[in-house]
């Protein structure tokens, strides 16, 4: 597993910079997250039944594999905690096929607490 975040740190170091909050190498793959909890990614216009395998880095670390559906998509619940006024949100998923989709949310600008 310690392999996985290498590679993922990896991609992220090569990654551009400007990088936008959604998007995708091959330039059909998306992802999309919803905050709560737990945290919940969704993917869609990957490769139909391709295996993929995502990484979410915010105040921890978590992987899971999962198979992109007939149409390309799938949903993974991440039980993991989130605090957006203190950390960004980063995010990696890679198929076995090709599809790839990269989004990175920065840090929210939250109000002191008083």
């Amino acid at each position: 597993m310690t392999r996985g975040f290498a590679l993922v740190a990896l991609v992220l170091v090569l990654a551009p910079a400007g990088a936008a909050a959604d998007q995708s190498a091959t330039g059909r793959a998306k992802l999309q997250v919803f905050m709560g909890a737990p945290l919940v990614v969704r993917g869609t216009q990957f490769v139909p039944n391709e295996q993929v395998t995502v990484s979410v880095a915010a105040t921890q670390k978590r992987m899971k594999r999962t198979v992109a559906g007939g149409r390309g998509g799938f949903v993974l619940r991440f039980r993991m905690s989130f605090e957006r006024c203190r950390s960004g949100l980063t995010i990696l998923a890679v198929g076995n096929r090709g599809s790839h989709a990269f989004l990175k949310r920065p840090p929210t600008l939250c109000p002191p607490h008083l």
